[in-house]
């Protein structure tokens, strides 16, 4: 299945940005201190939940840089 983003505006790609990220906040936000140390797998590597909210912000900036390159350069 392909995504075919090209023919998505930008003021809809920036509405779903902004909601996935509102409820990545919420998530991470809600959790406690002894669930963030809680840890599991991520391709078959040791990670705790306080370690994917951190990566997560950093794939939010990914995908923001992407949208100005690609929609606002």
């Amino acid at each position: 299945m392909r995504a075919e983003f090209g023919r998505r505006t930008l003021a809809d790609l920036l509405a779903e940005f902004a909601a996935v990220r509102a409820a990545t906040v919420v998530l991470f936000g809600a959790m406690s201190e002894e669930e963030s140390r809680r840890a599991g797998s991520a391709n078959g590597a040791p990670i705790t939940a306080r370690a994917l909210a951190y990566i997560a912000a950093g794939h939010d900036r990914h995908h923001a840089r992407i949208l100005r390159e690609r929609y606002l350069a």
